[in-house]
């Protein structure tokens, strides 16, 4: 049944009798809403105009790319200050690595200076030692003069677009190389041979032998390899002890630390473990010393049983620089320090 004009009421005001009906909404209206509808869409259609008039102004003026060079303009900056973070943060870690190698060139220096000048005093020298200092003199001449060693190179596993960079060195060690170690008596029977680089306990009744090292090590870490050439039944002492510390006779000295035995060490100048237990180290064995400066720590490595033993040195004990120290008793007993 289809609706009379009299039935239909008005969206608006429910006025029966509407004469018109929206084809948009498909709401009908009374002439009087209807002519208010048709004002209302009129005002929406000139704002849509104004809208276009708007997008054609800011299409001719490129007002789009603003914001995306504002966002590029602020990457920018922040990129620039990571630049200038990274790079102030390698000059430190440069400056800081230099200072390191001045510091180690200084001891380095002194230990070369000392041994001259102790042997040149005594007048205890030959063609051997004047070549020695010679080649240790142009060696230290060779590294001060050579930065090859330290290098900057990018980080290529950083995330940014622009890599940082890192100062580097081509030694995990000290970059400045120690002279060759060797030995020096301190007091006692014993005897140098082969420039130094062994010692021999020549009599059992003069009682023990205390040698040193040469070297003195302030930073880094050094190993120092040993071959027992021959050992009696008495243990024989690898170790350490404060370069301060000069003792010309077996007296306590508590910046004493090392090892009589695998299990019979030395800490703070007194015994620890079992002295009466089976020595492992045997004629023919050969030793490795480790000594770790910036970590406060020496160890020691059994190569024949492949054992390690390590001994943590608290501040304030040992005193740097550190010197290797060895102790013999029994007559014949020898030790040689390897290349």
């Amino acid at each position: 049944m289809v609706s009379s004009l009299s039935d239909i009421l008005c969206t608006k005001c429910t006025k029966a009798g509407c004469h018109a009906t929206c084809s948009g909404c498909e709401q009908s209206f009374c002439e009087r809403h209807f002519i208010k509808h048709r004002l209302c869409l009129s005002e929406q259609a000139d704002k849509l105009h104004d809208d276009y008039d708007q997008f054609q102004e800011d299409l001719t003026r490129n007002n789009f790319q603003y914001s995306l060079l504002s966002n590029i303009d602020t990457w920018e900056r922040n990129s620039i200050i990571q630049i200038q973070q990274t790079a102030e943060k390698a000059r430190k870690d440069f400056q800081k690595m230099m200072r390191k190698i001045r510091n180690e060139m200084k001891t380095t220096l002194k230990t070369v200076v000392s041994d001259f000048v102790a042997s040149a005093t005594a007048d205890n020298y030959t063609e051997t030692e004047l070549t020695r200092w010679n080649d240790q003199l142009a060696e230290l001449r060779r590294l001060i003069e050579n930065s090859s060693s330290v290098s900057i190179v990018e980080d290529k596993q950083s995330p940014s677009l622009i890599s940082a960079i890192q100062i580097t060195t081509s030694n995990e060690n000290p970059i400045w190389i120690l002279p060759r170690e060797s030995f020096r008596l301190i007091f006692g029977p014993g005897e140098l041979s082969d420039d130094r680089r062994v010692v021999t306990q020549s009599n059992y009744r003069a009682g023990l032998s205390q040698i040193s090292g040469t070297n003195e090590y302030s930073s880094g870490k050094h190993s120092i390899r040993f071959l027992i050439e021959k050992k009696d039944s008495k243990n024989i002492f690898i170790g350490i002890s404060s370069s301060a510390k000069q003792n010309h006779s077996p007296a306590f000295d508590h910046s004493l630390h090392g090892w009589w035995n695998l299990n019979y060490m030395i800490i703070n100048g007194e015994s620890t473990g079992d002295g009466n237990q089976h020595d492992l180290i045997e004629t023919g064995d050969e030793l490795t010393l480790t000594i770790d400066c910036d970590h406060h720590q020496i160890q020691l490595r059994h190569h024949r049983t492949k054992q390690s033993m390590s001994i943590s040195i608290k501040d304030g004990l040992c005193a740097f620089p550190w010197k290797i120290l060895v102790r013999l008793h029994s007559a014949g007993d020898c030790v040689r320090i390897l290349d």
